[in-house]
């Protein structure tokens, strides 16, 4: 892996902050390394939802994008789990967004943002009273 990982625990969430470069055909398998400590993580402290800061160069490919998104059952991560992801580069933005479709389609709750505001917005709206 060649990029920093860093898992924090807020209040109601998890927040992720992956920063550096890709690994060309590495992609998918780092990043279910990353999220296997993710729900690590969500599961030690009873939370359900994850903020995911992406400040990554290099693209997704749409395969490993595919692979990501359809193997979050498989790792434990539970489909009612609020996956909010802000994606710094605007190059790999679409990619993500493709991810984020497919987990939809399988039972997720996955947004894509442009900014962490927003997505704190999404991810939270559950938890306001």
């Amino acid at each position: 892996m060649v990029y920093e990982a860093s898992i924090t625990i807020e209040e109601f969430y998890v927040r992720v902050e992956l920063s550096g470069e890709r690994e060309r055909g590495r992609e998918a398998e780092d990043s279910l390394r990353v999220w296997e400590e993710v729900i690590q993580v969500l599961k030690e402290n009873d939370l359900q939802a994850i903020l995911s800061i992406l400040s990554l160069g290099g693209r997704l490919p749409t395969m490993a994008g595919y692979q990501i998104a359809t193997t979050l059952d498989k790792i434990g991560i539970p489909r009612q789990t609020r996956i909010a992801l802000v994606d710094l580069n605007s190059d790999s933005r679409s990619d993500n967004e493709f991810a984020a479709t497919v987990a939809v389609n399988r039972g997720y709750l996955a947004r894509t943002f442009c900014s962490e505001e927003q997505a704190l917005e999404w991810l939270l709206e559950e938890n306001k009273s």
